[in-house]
């Protein structure tokens, strides 16, 4: 851990309520929205304590997207750390607190709802990121 902490990242998935079904938004980059993660990048073991709030963070998402505001909920129980030599970069898990998926709304900034078993091509940083994140949403 470097100490000097990076412009957060966004996992973002939409789990359906009446079915539980989970989807995670990929990018044509990869799984972390806007911007991919740095080269070199590693998940660290533990989080520290202090991060910051993903008020503005979903915010500025939901806008990007063109969603009303409050659009994108933090899941407060994950918890993730990317390591890079320039600083340390927050992961937030977010998830859509709508009934149905975006699908325009993801779709019109090249991103694509999948399963996770959708994702075997992924980086394994990101494989990593996933499967923490599936584990906090089905429990």
């Amino acid at each position: 851990m470097s100490g000097t902490l990076l412009a957060p990242r966004l996992l973002l998935c939409h789990k359906q309520r009446t079915s539980a079904r989970t989807r995670f938004v990929r990018w044509p980059h990869g799984m972390l929205a806007f911007t991919p993660p740095p080269a070199g990048a590693a998940l660290l073991a533990a989080t520290p304590t202090v991060r910051p709030h993903p008020a503005a963070l979903l915010e500025e998402a939901a806008r990007r997207l063109g969603l009303p505001k409050g659009s994108l909920c933090a899941e407060t129980e994950f918890s993730a750390t990317l390591a890079t030599p320039e600083g340390d970069i927050p992961v937030v898990l977010a998830y859509f607190a709508t009934l149905d998926p975006p699908f325009d709304a993801v779709e019109s900034q090249g991103g694509r709802f999948i399963a996770i078993t959708d994702a075997r091509d992924v980086g394994a940083l990101e494989l990593a990121l996933l499967r923490r994140a599936y584990e906090i949403l089905i429990g």
